[in-house]
């Protein structure tokens, strides 16, 4: 079995000690910007400098009457961490299956790399480079969530990060380029469509799904005649790609059926021990995962929604783009990854509700027997009083805004223990359709399959 993600087990003894008291000890956290002037529209998003520039992390404001003490104290450190057992060695050949492959256990001492000076910079990258070379995967920062990268041309490098998430192999990745004259030789054709969005949106959260080249092995694409390119915008990975010479397959670095990490330390508590490198790069400016576009047929259409949306891809193709169309019912391979009904979730159940004020809200928790002071309310419009909830997080009213702090709410939820996790639906508006989709497939209305 492998270990369970460090502190994990403690911090939900701590929110059972918390939560078990009077309603006085309950949290309210504003995730909001910093400045009012950070919003721009995703289509801006074209190269590193003005992604950074413009998109800062925001800090949120923790108001609360209990004391945090207690939870900082029952933080693991690096240092607490079970020492390394055997890996697993890989299981089946590299061909498309649909079995869903358990994590490999811990093996490596986890090394976590700042980039936050030039010389850290160059240093983590220089080591990143050296595991990719050698077969492993390592962790790396994008500006919509950190990735489990490896190399996308070596099948046994991608194998392993199937091993080391639990990953179905029937969910493909995502390959990661640093120019496009790199994702043209990943593919076979090159259309004007794909040559307008690459000089739009890259690089940047926009990802294009065209027939993959004989480059690509099968296992990267989930046995699909496809392959999903994307030039990143984060400054890390583009280093390492150019310096490694090759592209990455990158999905998120986290756990199956896990939140996506924006910050290192969210791969470091699911991941620690499992890889030998995260390079920290900061909290993602994005949030969420880029939106994929199918330009392998026509017309072209969305397979999963981001914070690019058709609207704005319209406009620069002149062609209509369609929207997303639900679940993905084909019975042949995905052509993108993120098409699972029940994704992106954390451990919490994830309830979409709608309410008056705070009487409607916990009359409509009782109703499902969901008890209020094991819950951690996401609210945007109508804020309920904190003193009657584990806690309330107030999200931003744009979407951008609102996207940057979503998954990272979803993580503070989960380390508090919380069992419970309802959201106030969001507008239903173009700009809100990533948004939307990441919430509802994590809806608490399955049960968890494997996903990520």
């Amino acid at each position: 079995m492998p270990p369970s993600p460090p502190g994990s087990a403690s911090r939900r003894g701590t929110l059972s000690k918390a939560l078990s008291g009077a309603p006085s000890s309950a949290q309210k956290i504003y995730a909001t910007p910093n400045q009012s002037d950070n919003v721009h529209c995703a289509k801006r998003l074209v190269n590193s400098d003005i992604l950074l520039r413009h998109f800062p992390q925001p800090i949120p404001r923790v108001l609360s009457k209990a004391p945090v003490k207690a939870i900082l104290e029952n933080t693991v450190t690096q240092d607490e961490v079970s020492g390394p057992s055997k890996v697993e060695p890989a299981q089946g050949s590299a061909e498309h299956t649909n079995s869903k492959i358990e994590p490999v256990g811990s093996a490596f001492q986890t090394q976590i790399l700042p980039t936050d000076t030039p010389e850290r910079f160059r240093v983590a990258v220089e080591v990143a480079v050296r595991h990719l070379r050698a077969g492993e995967p390592v962790a790396l920062p994008t500006e919509t969530v950190y990735g489990l990268a490896a190399n996308a041309l070596d099948p046994q490098a991608v194998l392993k990060v199937y091993q080391v998430k639990g990953r179905p192999r029937s969910n493909p990745l995502i390959v990661h380029v640093a120019s496009i004259k790199m994702a043209q030789a990943a593919v076979k054709t090159w259309p004007p469509t794909a040559e307008q969005l690459a000089r739009a949106f890259w690089p940047g959260p926009l990802t294009l799904v065209l027939p993959k080249s004989a480059l690509i092995p099968e296992v990267v694409t989930a046995g699909a005649s496809t392959v999903a390119i994307r030039w990143p915008a984060h400054p890390v990975i583009q280093a390492v790609i150019r310096e490694c010479g090759f592209p990455l397959a990158a999905p998120s670095a986290n756990l199956a059926n896990r939140v996506s990490p924006t910050e290192a330390s969210h791969v470091q508590a699911q991941l620690y021990g499992r890889i030998p490198l995260i390079v920290d790069g900061g909290p993602c400016a994005i949030g969420i995962e880029s939106t994929v576009v199918d330009l392998s047929s026509l017309p072209a259409r969305i397979l999963r929604p981001g914070m690019i949306h058709s609207a704005a891809l319209t406009a620069v193709t002149g062609q209509p783009v369609i929207d997303h169309q639900g679940e993905f019912t084909s019975a042949g391979p995905r052509a993108s990854p993120g098409l699972f009904p029940k994704h992106y979730a954390p451990n919490a159940l994830v309830y979409v509700l709608q309410w008056l004020d705070t009487v409607d809200l916990r009359r409509q928790l009782v109703q499902r027997s969901i008890p209020t002071q094991q819950t951690c309310v996401l609210a945007h419009e109508r804020i309920p009083d904190p003193s009657c909830f584990a806690q309330v997080c107030v999200l931003p009213h744009e979407p951008a805004a609102y996207a940057r702090v979503l998954y990272t709410t979803w993580h503070r939820c989960d380390q508090l223990g919380a069992r419970f996790i309802i959201m106030e639906s969001v507008p239903t508006d173009p700009e809100w359709a990533g948004i939307a989709d990441r919430i509802r497939r994590a809806q608490a209305m399955e049960t968890n399959s494997a996903a990520m």
